[in-house]
């Protein structure tokens, strides 16, 4: 509450778009296996009860959480690789070669490589180039299975919140417009 106070209401936005980038792509395949799935179990299994109608949103939201988990996985496991660098923004670096000005500046420090070495330059390609770097890293290390590392953690805390929550979430609907009426 003090930030805000501090730093006006932007505070309250800080860090959004990071967030944003990180969510979407799940929350918009998510949603896309769910609205699918739920058209075609309604097709096979008409909800005649609110207690079917529960389970086949519920039925929904799993299998739609685990698709969209097992999509955005490999992305993730790049993201969070345990390989320790240091993105530097905006300041200067030192290098092996000397202090140089760089917008961008990767710090690569890895026992696979066994030795220090800097990715620096102009542009967010340098990310681009670090990302592709982790990339091939993961896959020569551990294989395309590499990819999937901690995707059943993922996927059990994933599958069932999800199915609980669009479950309750449709079932207030469908109590709200009966209300309604």
């Amino acid at each position: 509450m003090l930030s805000i106070v501090r730093a006006g209401p932007s505070e309250l936005f800080r860090g959004f778009l990071a967030s944003s980038l990180r969510d979407a792509p799940y929350a918009g395949l998510f949603l896309v296996f769910y609205e699918a799935f739920k058209r075609d179990a309604a097709s096979v299994l008409p909800p005649s009860s609110p207690l079917v109608y529960a389970a086949l949103n519920s039925g929904s939201a799993a299998a739609a959480s685990t698709f969209a988990t097992l999509a955005t996985q490999p992305f993730d496991v790049v993201k969070v690789s345990p390989v320790p660098f240091i993105l530097l923004k905006g300041h200067r670096a030192l290098t092996p070669f000397g202090r140089q000005g760089c917008k961008f500046a990767v710090k690569i420090n890895t026992v696979a490589l066994s030795r220090q070495s800097w990715l620096c330059g102009k542009s967010a390609l340098v990310f681009l180039i670090f990302v592709s770097f982790l990339t091939r890293l993961v896959f020569k290390e551990r294989g395309i299975h590499g990819f999937f590392d901690g995707a059943s953690l993922r996927l059990s805390r994933k599958i069932f919140s999800s199915a609980i929550g669009w479950a309750v979430y449709e079932s207030l609907l469908v109590f709200a417009r009966t209300k309604s009426r």
